[in-house]
């Protein structure tokens, strides 16, 4: 049995019989009815026989029956048993980190998947709508949790990524096939897979540094989760279901909430992060927020029960980045990220969230000495609490976006205030969150790109801040030369490019159970492969991006006197 790679099905034919067709019976009314302004006609008409969908027509609907391009591309995909130890492997080690996907609905579509490739290929008729989505998800989640892989685990042998290098390859060639098939089957029918697919891929593509590639995929689920009418409250169900149907459905539009204010939370961070516009507008959305309690293994028999109050459940966390998002929306809104707003007004809208106070006090920083207090706390405290969420995630998660971004963003605005702003007192405590912030970009750089890149800037900047403290010492003290960071403390290691390029790599698990592929070309080898530090790298986060970042910054006369524009450098 052989392997083959991920292909493109640029080559096929695009006259193939088999491609979907698009209904002519009417349904597209459904479209017309998506318009806010027929919303109450719609509600006024439905249950008119003349606009009842007929049973057949539903169920042809709910029925696909993908082309050859589709199965060409899905072969890549890994037997279901090694799947389902790869959805194990997510929810361990992965899904806590962004709350994408359901276990009893992803359970679900790995059973109905595994019936479909078990049953031989000139027997296979039509499939769910959902599945081949499905298969894109799947692809994508492979890419992910290859990018989180740990080497001692069974899935890292099964999916032949038992080093850092074949783990890099792998998610990339996983991360291509579901691009590559999501171009083929299209948006228009979209199931509330495609969404959590595309939060998926933005995550992948940020932790690759491709920020604006990533705030493209959050559109794209943005735009999938309006169409599915996500950012709306569903309307109750006026049909006599039995018990088991009505709890189903209740989930399954829980579901739906949940996922409406992870992929808010995702918009409203990315647009922070890389000072873009927010593509949701909140005054468009009337969901309510989702229950706060786990969700249950089997949804047509829970009974939906909040919990209690002291112990927190895994949407707690969602659910206060959801509160900060809403604030996000409220300072672009009002505009209270802009120099010229009223001062006033930033104080009312701080409400305690550390998460956003470097953004909102960042144009204060040079005019009001409150506004550097508190810039300086919390980019201090977004130091401490990414060097306590590595401490917990182990190496395996060093590739994690966050990682690398918020260090280097809070170690550039603690350099602005000790070199620009000094606080009396401060600098020196100052110089030792920096050599925080730096030692963790050393342990990560050889895994996360975005510490790669940021790297540069925050040492020059920590050479800086030295020398202003020997300066201010004028020699009566010995300070720590800039050579001597960042040190390796309790077992933080940095990666190395030798670490990247082990031994004993092989080619992808079989997918001859699923179709015929005989005649396509064999898996290039591995060993003639790059090293990772020799790869091409394209990222977002460069020192140009960090640069940037440092002219955000007021340019403001300080109380001491005129401001050298050139100051963080000279």
């Amino acid at each position: 049995m052989t392997s083959h790679s991920p292909i493109s099905a640029e080559d096929q034919d695009e006259n193939d019989s088999s491609l979907p067709e698009a209904t002519t019976d009417g349904t597209a009314l459904s479209s017309f009815y998506d318009v806010h302004a027929f919303t109450d006609l719609k509600k006024l008409l439905e249950d008119e026989e003349v606009f009842q969908i007929s049973d057949s027509t539903q169920a042809a609907l709910e029925q696909n029956k993908p082309c050859s391009k589709f199965w060409i591309l899905a072969a890549q995909l890994p037997d279901p048993r090694i799947l389902v130890k790869a959805v194990n492997y997510y929810f361990d080690e992965v899904h806590w980190r962004y709350n994408v996907g359901q276990r009893c609905y992803m359970d679900k579509q790995l059973e109905q998947w595994t019936e479909v490739v078990s049953t031989p290929i000139s027997q296979r008729t039509s499939i769910n709508k959902d599945l081949p989505y499905f298969v894109a998800f799947s692809f994508q989640l492979l890419a992910v949790c290859l990018q989180y892989m740990r080497s001692d685990r069974e899935i890292a042998r099964l999916l032949h990524a038992t080093n850092e290098r074949a783990a890099i390859h792998m998610s990339r060639r996983y991360h291509d096939v579901a691009s590559e098939l999501m171009l083929l089957l299209g948006r228009y029918n979209g199931t509330i897979t495609v969404v959590d697919y595309d939060l998926l891929r933005a995550s992948w593509l940020k932790n690759n540094g491709r920020g604006v590639e990533s705030w493209y995929a959050i559109s794209d689920g943005v735009r999938q989760a309006q169409q599915l009418n996500l950012h709306r409250e569903p309307r109750p169900n006026a049909k006599n279901n039995s018990v088991s149907e009505t709890l189903e459905q209740f989930w399954s539009q829980e579901y739906g909430r949940r996922l409406w204010v992870n992929i808010f939370c995702w918009d409203s961070g990315t647009a922070l992060n890389l000072g873009r516009p927010r593509i949701i507008n909140a005054k468009d959305c009337d969901i309510n927020l989702p229950i706060d309690c786990p969700f249950p293994e089997d949804p047509s028999q829970a009974v939906p029960m909040p919990k209690d109050e002291h112990a927190p459940s895994p949407l707690s966390l969602l659910l206060f980045r959801y509160a900060v998002a809403g604030k996000i929306h409220e300072i672009r809104e009002y505009g209270l990220d802009k120099q010229n707003a009223d001062y006033g007004s930033v104080q009312e809208a701080l409400s305690g969230l550390n998460l956003v106070m470097m953004e909102l006090h960042r144009p204060f920083i040079a005019s009001h000495p409150e506004s550097r207090i508190v810039a300086m706390n919390a980019a201090i405290s977004s130091i401490d609490s990414q060097k306590a969420l590595m401490d917990m995630s182990g190496r395996h998660h060093y590739v994690y976006f966050g990682f690398g971004f918020y260090p280097s963003n809070a170690a550039i605005m603690l350099a602005a205030i000790a070199l620009v702003y000094p606080i009396k007192g401060q600098v020196q405590a100052i110089e030792k969150k920096i050599q925080q912030a730096l030692e963790i970009l050393v342990t990560i750089q050889g895994a996360n790109i975005v510490a790669r890149s940021a790297l540069p800037v925050v040492e020059r900047l920590y050479e800086k801040v030295l020398s202003s403290l020997e300066r201010s010492h004028s020699g009566s003290q010995d300070v720590e030369s800039p050579e001597s960071v960042p040190s390796q403390d309790s077992g933080y290691m940095p990666m190395t490019a030798a670490a990247l390029m082990q031994s004993g790599i092989t080619a992808p698990i079989t997918t001859d159970f699923m179709i015929e592929n005989s005649g396509f070309p064999p898996l290039q080898d591995l060993s003639d492969l790059p090293a990772w530090n020799d790869m091409p790298q394209v990222t977002d986060f460069d020192a140009a991006f960090w640069l940037d970042q440092m002219n955000k910054l007021p340019e403001n006369t300080p109380l001491n006197g005129v401001v050298n524009p050139d100051a963080l450098w000279s």
